[in-house]
């Protein structure tokens, strides 16, 4: 499984295109999830995914979570 870090990672490049190719940092990853900065701190600090807020962006966005937590391709 992804670390947290890796998931925030790809999902700063998931939407680095909605931002006009802008810098994107960890407060507008928190934003996106739905997450407040200070709680999304404290869930990095601590190594904790926040599921059901992935899973909710997933759907939003058409992306397959198996992708974002392990890496596989959507065919697999």
């Amino acid at each position: 499984m992804n670390s947290l870090t890796e998931i925030v990672e790809e999902i700063k490049n998931i939407i680095s295109t909605d931002f006009g190719g802008k810098k994107i940092f960890d407060k507008d990853v928190a934003d996106v999830l739905g997450i407040s900065q200070m709680n999304f701190a404290t869930m990095k600090k601590r190594g904790k995914i926040p599921y059901a807020e992935l899973l909710d962006f997933c759907a939003t966005k058409s992306i397959s979570i198996n992708w974002l937590l392990y890496g596989q391709s959507p065919e697999s």
